[in-house]
């Protein structure tokens, strides 16, 4: 796995839950938000994916309003590939 960008709140003038730093990240890598996936572990966090039109998944908290939810991180592979596949 290659590590292609670090953005921190320091990065941007508006943090979470304002959708400033996942927009920025979108644009440094290049990617359209309807092509990407967030996991997140707060609400402000899914918050702010969702405001930037990602694709969210909450890690280990269910309760969060997220488009699906994974207690462990190897479970991103199976969510991603199974059928129907999440609309990212």
């Amino acid at each position: 796995m290659t590590i292609e960008a670090v953005l921190w709140d320091d990065d941007v003038a508006q943090g979470k839950p304002h959708p400033e730093l996942y927009r920025a990240a979108l644009v440094r890598l290049d990617l359209a938000p309807d092509r990407t996936l967030a996991i997140e572990d707060s609400l402000t966090g899914i918050l702010s994916a969702r405001a930037a039109g990602i694709c969210t998944v909450s890690y280990c908290n269910p309760d969060l309003p997220a488009d699906a939810a994974i207690s462990e991180l190897d479970e991103v592979m199976e969510l991603v590939s199974r059928e129907p596949a999440l609309d990212v």
